[in-house]
């Protein structure tokens, strides 16, 4: 759904909160420049398919993924009685599912927004319209690579 940084040492020391569980991974960071953790998620994304493309060549298997991505504000906190966890939800998460939900095997789904971010340091393929439920439609794109330098 959403994720930034692949390593645990590359998660900001000072004024950030993490959470991760088996399905997403999200860093609200405090500070202004928040572009080059937009880049960690991208190239997170990008090095999970091209892992899952070695492990089905590697063992004979033939395991898909499909990744959404968007960017914007989330809601964090602590929940529950007994057990205690760290969540985060709000508008950004739903999209970022819709976005998987909605995407196609092997591909990188992102929203307009995202897109818009992200498009001075990666490579998009416009997919167009794509009906996202609770939205309607939604312009988006295939994330495709790093844009080349001239």
């Amino acid at each position: 759904m959403c994720a930034a940084g692949l390593y645990e040492e590359q998660a900001p020391e000072e004024n950030s909160t993490k959470s991760r569980d088996a399905s997403d991974m999200s860093f609200n960071d405090l500070s202004s420049d928040l572009s080059r953790y937009y880049n960690r998620m991208a190239d997170f994304a990008m090095n999970l398919l091209q892992r899952l493309d070695q492990v089905n060549e590697k063992h004979g298997s033939h395991f898909e993924a499909r990744i959404g991505i968007h960017i914007g504000p989330i809601v964090a906190g602590v929940i529950g009685r007994r057990k205690f966890a760290y969540d985060v939800w709000g508008d950004t998460v739903n999209v970022a599912s819709r976005m998987e939900s909605t995407g196609r095997p092997g591909r990188i789904q992102v929203t307009e927004r995202t897109y818009n971010l992200m498009r001075d340091h990666f490579a998009f393929e416009d997919r167009g319209l794509t009906y996202v439920k609770g939205k309607g439609d939604m312009k988006t794109f295939f994330l495709v690579g790093h844009k080349k330098l001239d």
